[in-house]
């Protein structure tokens, strides 16, 4: 009895030890979230945080010695209270310990967020490369059974993404980059037709590059007008000679005709409400609210477009300032995919950067292979042509 009278106590502190210790893990995330995390900069939140954690850390380790040192160096006349004290500082050093662990576990989660993505990216990958194969598989099947499947092969052409970018600092022209803004997603639709694109990926950049805002577009379907004087009426069964009259049968070719004209009228509305919703998401996934407390880093991002398997073109809407210090000869740029950076000019609101700035950085990137410098009355003026030259 007098053994477990005991042990008791030593079980109890443990027991209570792990329990707090669990509570200020909690703790520590709740903190992490409620008071730690800035919804405008993934780069700023995980700064304090892991700031949070290295105090926290710091806190616990010296009371940890602390503790130690108050059990090696307490004289002798100090037996009586200092294993109480080593006790209660020990005690607290195990939950700084286990808040320093919850703040650490949420920065955790925050930097496997692109894990994540790009796990999600080779699912896609892996489900794009089936559906090639199988398109294949029925390509065959066609060859080899034309009488049966005919004109009724799968497409997958439209596998691709066209990329708009859009540059988010003060840096730039707030008029310029609305007009810039407009003018790609007027002409976003045809564009993506023309590359066979299944969708449109926005990217609202600064200096987060994989991190940045992201939102999909879906193309809508190129639909295929029904020529009206190919109409031709249902045949109908019937007994007599009065059904070959050349009234009745111009009586039915009218009527079919007509029927053709109601369903083009459908179609060509379903496909103005097609058009109006694809602009319509597409103008609010391009709204931009210009930062000040951000730089840009066009560099890398375009790096991280072109070498995306699916990326078909690049529109990147900036002033053409890079702050990632690489040099822009670094840049590789598939031959088959055109990447347009469409110039603007500088905030006039700013002292910097200056139009002479900007000019001297849209003669630095002309001179980057496969990229095309524009400005926004030429992307404009080249949407237009683009799109009169349209069959």
């Amino acid at each position: 009895m007098r053994e477990l009278m005991m042990v008791l106590p030593l079980v109890l502190g443990v027991v209570l030890g792990y329990l707090f210790a669990r509570g200020a893990r909690g703790l520590g995330q709740k903190l992490a979230v409620t008071s730690y995390t800035f919804i405008t900069s993934v780069i700023d939140t995980i700064d304090r945080q892991v700031r949070l954690f290295g105090r926290t850390s710091v806190v616990a380790v010296l009371l940890l010695i602390a503790a130690a040192g108050l059990m090696i160096f307490t004289p002798s006349t100090g037996t009586s209270w200092a294993p109480l004290l080593g006790k209660v500082i020990g005690f607290a050093a195990n939950i700084a310990l286990g808040f320093a662990a919850g703040v650490g576990a949420n920065v955790v989660a925050i930097l496997s967020i692109p894990a994540i993505r790009d796990s999600i990216d080779c699912q896609l990958e892996m489900k794009r490369r089936t559906r090639r194969r199988l398109s294949k598989f029925l390509a065959m099947l066609l060859i080899l059974f034309p009488l049966q499947f005919a004109g009724s092969g799968p497409s997958y052409a439209g596998e691709g993404f066209l990329v708009l970018a859009i540059d988010r600092t003060d840096s730039m022209d707030p008029v310029q980059r609305e007009t810039g803004a407009k003018i790609e997603v007027e002409a976003a639709l045809e564009k993506a037709r023309r590359l066979h694109a299944s969708a449109i990926l926005v990217v609202i950049f600064d200096e987060e590059i994989m991190l940045s805002d992201m939102a999909w577009v879906l193309v809508p379907p190129e639909r295929v007008v029904e020529d009206c004087r190919d109409a031709r009426p249902v045949p109908v069964a019937e007994e007599g000679f009065i059904t070959f009259a050349p009234g009745l049968a111009a009586g039915r070719k009218q009527q079919s005709v007509d029927e053709c004209l109601v369903r083009q009228g459908a179609g060509r509305e379903r496909e103005a409400d097609e058009r109006r919703t694809f602009r319509e998401r597409l103008a609010a996934a391009t709204r931009v609210t210009p930062r000040a407390d951000v730089t840009t880093r066009i560099v890398p991002l375009l790096q991280w477009l072109v070498q995306r398997p699916n990326t078909l073109a690049v529109d990147l809407l900036t002033d053409g300032i890079d702050r990632s210090g690489m040099p822009l000869n670094s840049l590789r740029i598939p031959v088959d995919m055109p990447v347009t950076l469409i110039i603007t000019r500088p905030n006039p609101k700013r002292a910097t950067p200056s139009l002479d700035d900007v000019l001297a950085a849209a003669r630095a990137w002309e001179r980057v292979p496969g990229i095309k410098v524009t400005t926004v009355g030429e992307y404009a003026a080249l949407s237009a042509t683009e799109e009169e030259g349209k069959p």
